[in-house]
């Protein structure tokens, strides 16, 4: 059950009621002017992330900054995170990672997950091992020689450009006439060394999540995504 408080805010104002528990919602966020970056690194069998930049979180109206060695900020010590960071380091598995080895829960799918799933190409790759249909699709990366002509006789026009690895749908065009593409892919190339080019495919598009709640996977309802 959520509860919004009198302030109405997005964030600090809500109060979280699950099975007896009252747990206040925290925002974090990034300082101005700064970034938060984390690099997976690999020592022997072991994995670790470095967190770089600046986070805080608000503390009775004042913003406070956030001990990344363990995430906490004075005596304030977190029972979970809720994740919405957008793109790199939220959906990629590099967030995950970071609170896997503090030992603290979050929403969403595992790090080892959100790594392969923000890999559009890799997903492709994995699900073709399973017999899924898919559009066709040409994989290109940066500095390689790019044949305008060939790329539409593979998969034809209209056609869907997109950055292998961004957020959303950043770096992501329909190209309608071939002379467009190279500006497509450019638009691509901005978000990511990766470009992966598909086929259009005419149909209803639908998104189908499965959670993990109490043990148990529920499918949830079908819902339908339209645009325009």
């Amino acid at each position: 059950m959520l509860k919004m408080s009198k302030e109405e805010r997005p964030w600090g104002s809500y109060e979280v009621i699950n099975q007896g528990s009252r747990y206040k919602v925290k925002c974090i966020e990034v300082a101005a002017g700064s970034s938060l970056s984390l690099q997976r690194h690999t020592h022997r069998a072991e994995h670790w992330v470095v967190v770089e930049g600046t986070a805080l979180v608000e503390v009775d109206g004042s913003w406070k900054p956030i001990d990344i060695a363990d995430f906490s900020s004075g005596d304030l010590r977190f029972d979970m995170v809720f994740n919405a960071v957008h793109g790199t380091p939220g959906e990629n598995g590099e967030l995950q990672s970071y609170l896997d080895s503090l030992q603290i829960p979050y929403t969403g799918c595992a790090a080892e997950v959100s790594s392969l799933t923000y890999n559009k190409t890799k997903t492709l790759e994995y699900l073709s091992t399973h017999g899924i249909a898919m559009a066709k699709r040409i994989v290109l990366s940066a500095g390689d020689t790019i044949n305008t002509k060939k790329i539409v006789e593979i998969v034809g026009l209209p056609c869907f450009v997109k950055a292998n690895q961004a957020g959303s749908s950043f770096g992501v065009s329909k190209v309608y006439e071939e002379n467009k593409l190279l500006a497509a892919i450019e638009v691509a190339l901005r978000e990511d060394s990766g470009v992966l080019i598909e086929s259009f495919l005419q149909g209803t598009e639908v998104s189908i999540g499965v959670i993990t709640n109490q043990g148990k996977e529920p499918v949830l309802a079908p819902t339908e995504s339209k645009t325009g």
